[in-house]
């Protein structure tokens, strides 16, 4: 806090103690109110934040790995840490050791998964050997400071095996996030959806993750 905006509240008629009284008496108000929903209600409000972020969170996993063109060039263009998993790993460590089911859980594992299912698609696409776009290689090294280029040089084999490996390994954190923010396998979370979703809607999201 900066020391203006200390002292403005120390001038006010509500002095500091008060308002940290209030704000905790606030946050108990609501954790009391989260307590008296009945366990459908809580999974319908968490499904109601995590499919929303989810769908922020995709498009983002997805442009993830071509953060390495902004940062450090084209010619660092598949940089093996920013075309890797460790996005999604971090997010899910985070998410492991959040307390608590409510909604702050369920946005955070929403956002996740949808982040890990962008960035693990876009990974298994540029590691499937050629068959659903070109050959790609992996850049390895420091930029600057050594050689960048392929493990093996004169085969994409290695290139393609760690693309798809960190890719399939996005897609099972993507699952264990959906697990973590609601508390129930994606396919569970998919039934749930539709009992409290009318079908239109989901008919529409579905287009949109589609589209993306």
């Amino acid at each position: 806090m900066a020391l203006a905006d200390y002292l403005r509240m120390q001038r006010e008629d509500t002095p500091l103690p008060g308002r940290l009284d209030l704000t905790l008496a606030l946050v108990q108000k609501a954790r009391d109110w989260w307590e008296r929903l009945s366990p459908e209600q809580r999974a319908r409000l968490r499904l109601g934040v995590a499919i929303p972020a989810g769908l922020l969170g995709f498009p983002l996993g997805a442009g993830l790995p071509d953060l390495d063109i902004a940062v450090l060039g084209i010619g660092a263009h598949r940089y093996f840490l920013t075309h890797s998993a460790l996005g999604a790993f971090f997010v899910r460590q985070f998410l492991r050791r959040m307390t608590g089911g409510g909604i702050g859980r369920a946005v955070v594992g929403g956002a996740g998964a949808g982040m890990a299912l962008g960035l693990g698609g876009h990974l298994v696409i540029d590691g499937s050997f050629g068959l659903l776009d070109g050959q790609k290689s992996v850049q390895f090294g420091i930029p600057g400071l050594t050689d960048m280029g392929s493990l093996l040089s004169g085969t994409l084999v290695d290139d393609n095996l760690y693309l798809l490996a960190n890719g399939l390994w996005a897609l099972i954190m993507a699952r264990d996030m959906v697990v973590l923010a609601t508390g129930k396998q994606p396919e569970e979370a998919q039934q749930t959806a539709s009992r409290y979703f009318p079908e239109p809607v989901l008919s529409s999201l579905r287009a949109r993750l589609r589209a993306i």
